[in-house]
């Protein structure tokens, strides 16, 4: 997908993309509005490390977070902040700089400082404890020492005992090296020190609204877009010329914008009512192509149909013929939709039950006989008398004449040949109104008997799959397809056109 093809794509699916932003922002809001807040406050210890005197230890202490994580170090920090913590605590040493920093979270800023100090505090306490013990146990050895070498000099008073000398000098010299290491430990001390007591926070923690609010909104983009990008895949409508001729191999003969004025009344005909409108601009074009195709030959059969209901066929053969006649041809409209009559109603033709088309093509009917009796086709007065003139001129229709029971079967009978036949010396051009492909197997029968197949499909409405589906069966039966009306269009050349041959007229 080149990058002009992604641009088009998520333009075309801005409004996803919006809402995928509203919706992440949204819930941005709503977390800030349900969320309790939780407040952090630090307090940083100083550890000293231990200090050495030829490569011996003078002092051993426990690891600091292995006691920050005991029960006896919480119990201890309860006491020294003489009452209950609401914060929990975390804790971390730097290797580098020897520095613990002590974090306490909880409900109320308050409560956090507290936390945090008290366990400073009583981390602090604790290591100066493991240091007193220390010096106490180096203690009780030097006096056991000093026992020892009184009860040796009692034992040879004299001092002329050359083992007892040697025992007294040996306990003399460890005496001497318990006393450097007490002397040492309590100078290298302290061991532990609050360096930053930690102060009342005076926001929640965590990322402000205006940082969270932009991360939101940034998500929501990027799942917009890719939300948007699956949607475009998964879409199987038609959104584009490109999407009919490269789904069906067919030319595109118009692209009709949406209508307003036929939206809001069914009976409304665009180029008639509004002949300057985007509409009735687009139905001249395609007027125009269909003419050069047909050579502006007279006589030409078109028959108008469309994948399914509702795709508008109608609307744009009730157009189609008006702008064909407002040009000087003679046009007959023949309403061949015998399921959902609706050409009638467009121009305001009566349509009464066993009259135009359905009598015409009936068996046994006066005038439309060949199976019963002998007794000629249609002809030029029966089918004459049944069009109905419209308030455009040269402009007739042949109305369906109700919903007979068989409809497949009068549409591809020879009494409708016959009918074709004589409606191709009437006019100029002969426009049929038939019903949809994937509906019913009437359009297919009737498209080997005209000179060519309009094939209508409403974008953003009609699948690739039954478009390709209905030129494949039209073509299957013998019709020729010429082309596709794309209608329903939010966008078309004619607007681009459109407003400079209005400033002009």
């Amino acid at each position: 997908m080149t990058f002009r093809e992604l641009s088009a794509v998520l333009w075309k699916r801005k409004l996803t993309i919006v809402l995928s932003i509203v919706v992440a922002v949204a819930a941005a809001g709503a977390y800030f509005v349900l969320r309790k807040p939780s407040y952090q406050a630090t307090a940083t210890v100083l550890l000293q490390p231990p200090s050495t005197n030829s490569n011996t230890v003078t002092v051993n202490l426990a690891d600091p977070l292995v006691v920050m994580a005991s029960p006896a170090l919480a119990a201890r920090a309860k006491s020294e902040a003489k009452g209950a913590l609401d914060a929990q605590i975390s804790a971390s040493v730097s290797q580098t700089t020897n520095v613990m920093t002590v974090t306490a979270t909880g409900p109320t800023a308050a409560g956090a400082a507290t936390t945090a100090n008290a366990y400073a505090k009583a981390y602090v306490t604790d290591v100066a404890d493991q240091v007193a013990a220390q010096v106490a146990k180096i203690g009780q050895a030097m006096s056991s020492i000093t026992a020892a070498i009184t009860a040796l000099e009692a034992q040879d008073p004299t001092g002329k005992n050359p083992g007892i000398a040697a025992q007294i000098t040996s306990n003399s010299q460890t005496y001497a090296a318990l006393a450097a290491q007490q002397v040492a430990i309590n100078i290298n001390g302290p061991y532990a020190s609050v360096q930053s007591p930690a102060t009342v926070p005076g926001a929640p923690a965590g990322s402000g609204k205006v940082k969270v609010g932009g991360v939101a909104a940034l998500a929501g983009l990027l799942a917009g877009c890719g939300l948007a990008l699956v949607r475009e895949q998964l879409d199987t409508r038609l959104s584009a010329e490109e999407d009919v001729a490269e789904a069906t191999g067919r030319p595109v003969l118009a692209e009709l914008p949406v209508d307003e004025l036929s939206a809001r009344s069914e009976q409304s005909v665009g180029v008639i009512e509004q002949p300057e409108s985007l509409l009735a601009e687009a139905v001249r074009e395609l007027r125009t192509s269909m003419r050069v195709i047909l050579e502006d030959k007279p006589g030409a059969l078109v028959m108008v149909t469309s994948p399914a209901p509702g795709d508008g066929k109608t609307f744009v053969v009730a157009n189609l013929a008006a702008a064909w006649a407002m040009s000087g041809r003679t046009v007959i409209v023949v309403s061949a939709d015998f399921r959902r009559p609706r050409i009638e109603q467009m121009f305001g033709i009566p349509n009464g039950e066993g009259t135009g088309l359905a009598a015409l093509t009936r068996p046994g009917a006066v005038g439309a006989g060949g199976v019963a009796g002998g007794s000629p086709l249609p002809g030029r007065p029966e089918v004459e008398a049944a069009l109905f003139a419209t308030r455009v001129p040269g402009l007739y229709v042949l109305p369906s004449g109700g919903t007979p029971r068989q409809p497949s079967e009068l549409l591809d009978g020879p009494a409708m040949a016959a009918v074709i036949e004589q409606l191709s010396g009437f006019a100029d051009v002969v426009l049929f109104d038939a019903p949809p492909v994937m509906a019913v197997t009437d359009a297919a029968t009737m498209g080997r008997n005209v000179t060519g197949i309009v094939v209508v499909a409403s974008e953003g409405k009609t699948a690739r799959d039954d478009l390709v589906a209905t030129v494949d069966r039209l073509e299957a039966t013998g019709g020729k397809v010429l082309g596709v009306v794309l209608n329903r269009v939010h966008r078309s050349s004619a607007v681009t056109y459109h407003p400079y041959y209005r400033s002009r007229g």
